[in-house]
């Protein structure tokens, strides 16, 4: 045999198989002892949810129930998401010169506003700030939420249902007659959109149960529908709790500091155990002392006392927390020490670099409740009020024509920012910034939360005020361009 057939041999390269098989590729697909029980089966993302994704949603609601930390990431989420004034509608519809038409605008600003703490949701328990509230904790906990649009008498003649995620039938699973697919209650067409959602029949008596279990589904158009979640996956069609990532470790770290909240109880009441050398037997009784503080008991003749003395929580036991609060805190994507509440060693470049990567996180929240929420709950309002006839303003005039549906449906909603931790250093590169032409007044203040127009609205009343009462003169500058202050400064230095 040659010696080139016999190297082919020996390392097992012959021309029916490939060179060199399995000394290249990617090591994380290698199945070994150190990765043998990693999964390797690839399954469709509705398989996953529909398997999981009941469970997640009754463990993070417990979670949210019990764990403080969970508690805490809940009410970030709320506080900086929506934010004590929520989001802030600034209609930009224009005329036909390409000016803004505040009149219109005014009109439409004010009804929104009026809707939204009067007649947004169809029960009249919440306002529309209080509903988004909801649907951020929803979207935490639940990982999706159903917001029904009822059409009906009321002023503005729209109004938002809330529905939650259990509502929805995810059992409910089947290939219709004319194509469309039911998948966990949501009827999708060919191209896996949306076409009605079965919603259960569930009377107010049957909440009561743990289960919300019912036989009848109502089927509910796509149109009133709107259904919020974070899509993972392309072909993914129902939510997953926000906190899948970080919950088993969330319930592992509850579950650890309870045993160390025991033991150290046990450790603080110094316990111990009597000891005999009479032999087995000889007794039946087993005796007991309670001791109180500062007091030392007398023992029977021929028994001695072992101390019990669990020495925990160790020196390492707030070094552990704080690793398993960072990796919490990562799998939640803020940062630990807003999470923890722990500031120790912080200082104004660590703390600001982390609010910075957290609150682009918000950010990204927030623009998803304007895309998915506000936007759509807008246009309908919008065109619905417009058709009633209902905006217009105090005084009586002729409503706003629906045929301009298109002109004045131009929403901007701003939502809640943030003071910086040095709001000197942000506010002096802000004017710097614009100052060299990199940034404008309006970029500036809708980074803010504000609108231009309506800032400089303000100072315009404010300087008016000002010049009512004699604060300001009413002409500060002579025809040569130079201050009348500055030249009575002047003269009053020439007469000393």
């Amino acid at each position: 045999m040659k010696l080139g057939n016999i190297i082919k041999r020996i390392f097992g390269i012959n021309k029916k198989s490939p060179v060199m098989v399995g000394l290249r590729g990617y090591k994380s697909a290698k199945t070994n002892r150190l990765t043998f029980d990693w999964l390797t089966l690839n399954r469709s993302a509705d398989f996953d949810v529909f398997q999981d994704g009941a469970k997640l949603r009754a463990r993070a609601r417990d979670l949210y129930l019990n764990n403080d930390y969970v508690r805490k990431y809940v009410l970030l989420m709320v506080q900086n998401v929506i934010g004590p004034d929520g989001f802030i509608l600034q209609n930009q519809a224009k005329d036909i010169n390409g000016n803004f038409d505040i009149g219109a605008n005014n009109i439409i600003e004010n009804a929104w506003y009026d809707w939204g703490l009067y007649y947004a949701d169809v029960q009249g328990v919440v306002s529309f700030r209080q509903l988004c509230e909801i649907v951020v904790k929803q979207l935490v906990i639940d990982g999706e939420i159903f917001i029904r649009i009822v059409r009906n008498k009321s002023k503005y003649g729209i109004q938002l249902q809330i529905i939650e995620a259990d509502y929805v039938d995810e059992k409910m699973n089947e290939t219709l007659k004319n194509g469309n697919h039911i998948r966990m209650g949501i009827e999708l067409d060919q191209w896996r959109r949306p076409v009605a959602y079965y919603i259960k029949a569930i009377d107010i008596e049957s909440e009561l149960y743990a289960s919300l279990i019912t036989t009848k589904n109502v089927r509910v158009p796509a149109s009133e529908i709107i259904h919020i979640f974070s899509k993972d996956r392309a072909n993914q069609t129902r939510g997953v709790s926000w906190l899948a990532p970080a919950m088993l470790r969330l319930k592992m770290l509850q579950e650890y500091e309870d045993a160390a909240v025991i033991n150290a109880r046990i450790s603080a009441s110094k316990m111990g155990f009597f000891t005999s050398q009479t032999p087995i037997g000889e007794f039946s009784t087993k005796e007991s002392i309670e001791v109180e503080p500062g007091v030392f008991e007398e023992l029977p003749p021929g028994y001695s006392f072992v101390a019990f003395d669990p020495k925990f929580p160790s020196e390492q036991h707030g070094s552990f927390v704080k690793s398993m609060l960072r990796g919490i805190a990562s799998g939640l994507g803020v940062s630990y020490n807003t999470l923890a509440n722990d500031l120790e060693g912080v200082n104004y470049s660590s703390i600001r670099a982390g609010l910075l990567d957290e609150r682009e996180f918000y950010k990204t929240v927030q623009a998803m409740m304007i895309e998915k929420l506000l936007i759509p709950v807008f246009k309908e309002w919008l065109l619905e009020s417009l058709t009633r006839g209902v905006l217009k303003g105090s005084e009586l005039t002729e409503p706003l024509p629906v045929r301009k549906f298109d002109k004045f449906f131009a929403p901007i909603f701003y939502g809640r920012r943030w003071a910086w931790v040095d709001p000197l250093r942000d506010i002096e590169a802000e004017a710097l910034a614009v100052e060299k032409g990199f940034k404008t007044n309006s970029e500036v203040l809708a980074d803010r939360g504000r609108d231009i127009n309506d800032v400089y609205e303000q100072l315009a009343k404010e300087k008016a005020l000002q010049k009512k009462y004699g604060l300001i003169e009413e002409d500060n500058t002579n025809s040569n361009g130079r201050s009348k202050n500055k030249r009575l400064m002047k003269e009053l230095i020439k007469e000393e």
